[in-house]
């Protein structure tokens, strides 16, 4: 039911059987029956799960998709590592003014075109060694990154759909919060600062939502918005030019259309 709603629950199995790996087999190393076991039932959920969506052949139905995007599947993959830095930094800094919903955002054509890719690529790959050297010491924030990156998967690699959209962070960034939240109040020693240190963080980040819903109150505010935020794409501007229509306002209407064109 909910990968019919959002494909990426598809992940779910997955993550059940590493929850129970990390929080109550303590990691220990898995006799080669469960964990064959395991992996079995893992294979088959997924591989059901691509049948459903993919057919037979998913291959040849994977690359048929790139046919309506301007991308290739090389650079796609090179690209979302970009995206997944952006991520990381809507949540640790989700000011109004750096969300939009329909992005304009830059291909990577290769490791060092633009070079930020290839940083990129070092920063996640750095992600997954912390995790490794965490899984011990500081579980909790391990589970958490490896949650983050996890569910990401399906949506930021190789499958032909939009680069890179703000809602996709919604599962993701549950785990982040929980550690962020668990390593402050244990680190501090005074847990009142820890505690109001805490809801400061959320007062800003409420304060900052009550601002964003404010774009979403009308079309023509919202796609205002988003297409000033991405002048090269022609979607915001179309849709902003069909809002404005609607509204009855035709001659901005047709500027707005033109420039789309």
């Amino acid at each position: 039911g909910a990968v019919a709603s959002k494909e990426n629950a598809a992940m779910l199995p997955v993550f059940i059987l590493i929850y129970e790996w990390f929080f109550f087999q303590d990691l220990r190393l898995i006799k080669p029956k469960p964990m064959l076991a395991g992996a079995i039932l893992s294979v088959l959920i997924l591989g059901s799960l691509a049948y459903v969506f993919l057919g037979s052949n998913p291959l040849p139905r994977l690359m048929a998709g790139f046919h309506q995007w301007d991308f290739t599947p090389a650079e796609r993959v090179l690209t979302e590592f970009r995206v997944v830095i952006v991520y990381l930094g809507l949540l640790v800094f989700p000011h109004p003014a750096r969300l939009m919903l329909d992005y304009d955002y830059p291909l990577s054509h290769s490791l060092v075109n633009p070079p930020t890719t290839l940083f990129s690529v070092l920063a996640v790959a750095l992600m997954i060694i912390l995790i490794g050297y965490t899984a011990r010491t500081h579980r909790v924030l391990a589970f958490a990154l490896l949650w983050f990156l996890g569910n990401l998967v399906i949506e930021s690699s190789v499958i032909p759909i939009e680069l890179i959209y703000e809602h996709r962070l919604y599962l993701p960034s549950m785990m982040i919060f929980l550690a962020v939240v668990d390593t402050v109040y244990r680190k501090l020693n005074f847990k009142r600062s820890a505690v109001a240190g805490i809801v400061l963080v959320a007062l800003v980040f409420g304060f900052w939502t009550f601002q964003r819903n404010a774009v979403w109150t009308n079309d023509v505010r919202f796609w205002r918005d988003a297409a000033l935020k991405s002048p090269g794409d022609a979607r915001p501007l179309q849709n902003l030019a069909y809002a404005l229509q609607q509204n009855g306002q035709d001659s901005e209407a047709i500027h707005y259309y033109q420039k789309s064109l």
